[in-house]
């Protein structure tokens, strides 16, 4: 299972940060694991979204501990168009029996 917090801006009701706590089973060799993923808007083509803009995992194993920071940027929407044209279309097929 998971246990965390959620953090809402009053008013608009946006996320703005997540915190996520697995509950780790006993004696699986990681003890701790929390993350935090931190959200606001970003303009994307004339756009706002509400996206990630960091997050950080943080673990420990018995001694050792480890972190992970990723900080999310450059967010671009991606485009593609086609198109599909036919050189020598087709007889249309004639149902007259």
């Amino acid at each position: 299972g998971y246990h965390g917090l959620i953090y809402v801006e009053k008013g608009p009701n946006v996320i703005t940060r997540l915190t996520i706590e697995p509950e780790m089973p006993e004696g699986f060799p990681v003890q701790e694991i929390h993350q935090t993923i931190d959200y606001n808007y970003v303009e994307i083509s004339g756009h706002q979204y509400l996206l990630p803009l960091y997050s950080q995992v943080q673990s420990r194993a018995g001694r050792f501990g480890s972190r992970n920071e990723i900080e999310f940027r450059s967010y671009h929407k991606y485009t593609a168009g086609s198109t599909i044209t036919f050189a020598n279309p087709l007889p249309s097929a004639n149902c007259n029996s």
